[in-house]
């Protein structure tokens, strides 16, 4: 009886331990920021793989600039499309409208659930849904690049999706275009974001779109004369001096209200910033280019009801790139102020490689304006080829001291003819896993599996060899491109990707083992590349793998006839646990499709560990 009773407790304390693990571990999800989850992928087979890896790395950086910009604690899900669209519609994002249970509006529903804090729908309806144009990606009109330039008559997908995303959290109107609300099942209710519009009739008088009849809205459509009167844009307003779109002395903001008859425009356009604002918003038309900042969308947001950290910093979309025959491809770090109060920020860098960065005014302070952006230009001097990384550090006060880290990295490479990512040498140089099939003259020479012709994506960011890592990848952290089974699977614990961590790889005093490139040595103590990622080698011999040595605690460098696993106690359990996951993460393969499903799947790594133990 007293032996069950205390299995009983020993059962409750394990659990208990796992799940105040969990707890801990997740609870930095919580507090940095609102996540938004892509639930299924449909139309995947609507493009390439090459473009499909493409639309995913923009995407992906699209919700994370999402989730840093803005809190909660609800998980969005988002249904993303690939589908034909019309010619002139690069993508568009909508919201599953929702009414308040205590009032009258229309929510979008990933506001919703942050502020009720609890889901409204079933797990498997989306809050959103993205379609994205795939007719346009096809065609090659798209920009993929995470850059704040773009490719000359395309148009930045990166800029795309911020923009429909914006309107899959909220900023749509739900008006007709003849004045009435959006109607459902029969009932008709104002929404959020009309909540906040207002119409100028004469000085200094703005009437709430809301309390004028449908005729009297339908007029304000076509008048020219339509604001967002929210007063967070309205406090913003004030430091933008130059913008004739923001009205003063109220400093509320134009929106762009074009009137088109139906069946053309069913429901009105005034989901847009006017186009004559100065700076260009993000939530601008289309036709005006490329923006990639969050602008008065981020006020709008906190008007609607949406919470937001007290400063937000966005790290550079993509690592800095440097040749020995062009200037440094530069980056950006963007800091913003979303609080009504004048904000310092204290910046410095910091890492292994610190001094190979510089960013403008780095180390020192900036002071930002309420809801002001500030562009921090980051770029590089490495003096030497391969991977470098570093931290900027952003500072400030809330009456308690708080710090954020920025990761800042970069691509270092001889000469690049061709600026595909690849360096000349690197091109044309033999390669062990068979003739070269790279041209150092031509950017875009090859395609992915094999694919010996051009397919739209740059050599670079192509997968030669299917497996999952990008040619320029693999050539950085010392793969092999042509291998299939020859590849990392890189974490942010794992920078080359090779089953290392990087805290062990910078703790070794002996410096054989290297965080930044995957096979540095070999088996028998060879300190040479040996085409195995250095994860999966045993160097001394003794028949246990470097990741299982350093994850157990034994020494990689040390022969071992037995390595002692420590007894089972809760603690220990736990870390198995733990250390179950994280191998799970590297037997984590490359992604492969799930047409039927429309689905990303993934397929186990063709080669893992050669030993897992004697």
């Amino acid at each position: 009886m007293n032996e069950g009773k205390d299995m009983q407790v020993r059962c409750a304390f394990f659990y208990l331990t796992i799940l105040y693990c969990v707890i801990f571990l997740l609870w930095p999800t919580y507090t940095q920021g609102v996540e938004i989850q892509v639930m299924d992928w449909i139309g995947q087979d609507q493009v390439s793989d090459a473009n499909l890896r493409e639309v995913d790395k923009v995407l992906e950086y699209t919700l994370y600039y999402y989730k840093l910009a803005l809190e909660g604690t609800q998980t969005i899900r988002i249904r993303v499309k690939l589908e034909p669209l019309e010619t002139t519609t690069l993508a568009r994002g909508t919201f599953r409208p929702w009414p308040d249970i205590s009032s009258d509006e229309w929510w979008p529903s990933p506001l919703l659930i942050q502020v009720l804090d609890r889901d409204v729908l079933q797990p498997d309806e989306p809050h959103a849904t993205v379609s994205i144009n795939s007719t346009i990606i096809n065609n090659g009109e798209f920009d993929f690049s995470l850059s704040p330039t773009i490719s000359i008559n395309k148009n930045g997908l990166l800029s795309t999706l911020l923009h429909e995303f914006g309107h899959c959290l909220g900023f749509i109107n739900l008006m007709r275009y003849d004045g009435i609300w959006f109607d459902y099942a029969g009932h008709q209710r104002i929404d959020r974001h009309s909540k906040n519009l207002s119409v100028f009739e004469a000085f200094p008088v703005f009437t709430p779109l809301a309390d004028l009849t449908p005729s009297n809205r339908a007029a304000a459509l076509t008048s020219d004369e339509l604001y967002w009167s929210g007063s967070h844009v309205s406090t913003a307003g004030r430091f933008l001096l130059n913008d004739p779109a923001i009205h003063r002395p109220s400093f509320y903001a134009q929106v762009f209200a074009p009137y088109l008859p139906p069946p053309l425009l069913v429901h009105n356009n005034a989901s847009h910033w006017d186009p004559s604002h100065n700076p260009r918003q993000l939530m601008a038309p289309y036709n005006l280019g490329n923006l990639n900042k969050l602008g008065l969308l981020l006020p709008a947001f906190v008007d609607m009801g949406w919470t937001t950290n007290y400063v937000t910093v966005l790290p550079p979309a993509v690592p800095i790139e440097t040749t020995s025959n062009k200037s440094e491809t530069q980056q950006s770090v963007d800091i913003t102020n979303t609080q009504a109060v004048n904000t310092t920020v204290t910046l410095s860098i910091t890492g292994p490689h610190a001094s190979e960065f510089s960013a403008e005014n780095v180390p020192g302070n900036l002071t930002l304006q309420p809801w002001q952006t500030a562009t921090i230009p980051v770029s590089g001097a490495p003096v030497s080829w391969g991977y470098k990384t570093a931290t900027l550090l952003a500072q400030y006060s809330t009456g308690i001291s708080q710090v954020i880290k920025v990761k800042l990295d970069m691509y270092s490479i001889g000469v690049d003819t061709d600026e595909d990512g690849i360096s000349d040498y690197d091109e044309t140089r033999t390669l062990p896993g068979g003739p070269n099939p790279f041209n150092a003259q031509e950017e875009d020479s090859t395609g992915d599996n094999g694919e010996m012709t051009s397919d739209g994506v740059d050599d670079g960011r192509n997968d030669f060899d299917g497996d999952g890592m990008v040619n320029m990848d693999e050539f950085i952290f010392g793969y092999d491109p042509l291998n299939p089974d020859m590849f990392g699977v890189r974490t942010s614990q794992d920078t080359d990707g090779d089953g290392l961590l990087d805290r062990d790889e910078a703790g070794d005093a002996s410096h054989t083992f290297d965080p930044y490139t995957g096979d540095s040595s070999g088996d028998f103590f060879y300190d040479d590349p040996d085409g195995i990622p250095d994860g999966q080698n045993d160097y001394d011999g003794d028949g246990y793998t470097n990741a299982f040595e350093f994850r157990w605690g034994s020494n990689p460098f040390v022969w071992d006839e037995h390595v002692q696993v420590p007894a089972s106690s809760s603690s220990t359990i736990l870390l198995g646990i733990l250390s179950v996951v994280w191998l799970g993460s590297v037997f984590l393969a490359r992604p492969g499709r799930n047409k039927q499903a429309g689905m990303t799947a993934y397929i186990p790594l063709k080669c893992i560990y050669r030993r897992f133990s004697r």
